[in-house]
């Protein structure tokens, strides 16, 4: 096997915070992906030549930790930090998929039978959002005042955009409440995200 054919596509660390919320830090090299399949509820990746790759292999943690600095982990993040994609828990996988599809505007990138949708924005940034039903099928969202994410910013590539989304939402039924920089919405299982655009 060559050397190219043993770097990883990405690399992850799973981990949950003091509250609980999991949290995936990962490096993607994307530009290395050529497609993905879901094979029977397991994700087949192919490389830029075709080569099928392993969804899962051993990392290892201390090669990863060794480029830390230091060991404190109580630092906020770097003010440059973005993140790259989320996981929503939903109760209901289909009404969730449909949601972020046909009134946000988000592209299917894959449909496992693992309980999870993946979803792509604009086709050119694949994983940036992904539903799951991980906590079960029909779960409640967390009690006011709980733990966990409060809620999370879609910015729209221009205000034209932005309308948009917010008429297929209105006309749906889904009310929206005012925010400093754009509108607060819910999808059917309760997660709040804020709408507005990049001018």
């Amino acid at each position: 096997m060559d050397a190219a054919a043993t770097k990883p596509i990405a690399k992850a660390i799973y981990l949950d915070d003091p509250d609980g919320i999991g949290l995936e830090l990962t490096l993607e090299t994307v530009e290395r992906v050529s497609s993905t399949e879901s094979r029977g509820g397991n994700v087949a990746i192919f490389d830029r030549q075709g080569r099928p790759r392993r969804p899962v292999e051993p990392l290892d943690v201390e090669a990863v930790l060794s480029r830390l600095g230091d060991r404190e982990i109580d630092h906020p993040l770097p003010a440059a930090t973005r993140v790259g994609h989320v996981h929503l828990h939903v109760a209901d996988l289909q009404a969730a998929w449909r949601f972020y599809r046909d009134l946000i505007g988000f592209e299917e990138h894959m449909f496992l039978l693992l309980g999870m949708a993946d979803l792509s924005a604009g086709g050119r940034f694949p994983h940036r959002l992904a539903l799951n039903v991980w906590q079960g099928e029909g779960a409640p969202p967390p009690p006011p005042g709980t733990a966990g994410l409060r809620h999370l910013t879609l910015i729209a590539r221009d205000r034209p955009r932005l309308e948009a989304i917010r008429s297929r939402l209105r006309a749906a039924g889904i009310e929206e409440e005012p925010s400093e920089e754009g509108v607060i919405v819910a999808d059917p299982s309760g997660n709040r995200f804020e709408l507005r655009a990049v001018h």
